[in-house]
């Protein structure tokens, strides 16, 4: 969770978030879909009602399994 929230400070996003999940704080992480499941139980919105920005197969997988649409981004290529 620091260095999430730590990422999102210095990127300037951390203002738009009021829920921030972690695989520290659920029984398990991706491909499963307990951090997706666990915030819209925190924002109270139905996983139909979620998007996932994802830029990792396990994170679709996990999307899908959550029975959430989401959006694939794609992360820049190093040289």
């Amino acid at each position: 969770m620091p260095v999430v929230l730590k990422t999102l400070d210095s990127i300037g996003f951390a203002g738009f978030f009021s829920v921030v999940v972690t695989s520290e704080q659920v029984p398990r992480g991706k491909p499963y879909p307990d951090m997706f499941l666990e915030a819209a139980r925190r924002l109270d919105v139905s996983p139909e009602a979620c998007l996932v920005l994802e830029d990792s197969p396990a994170g679709f997988e996990a999307a899908e399994a959550a029975g959430m649409d989401y959006a694939v981004v794609s992360r820049p290529v190093s040289a």
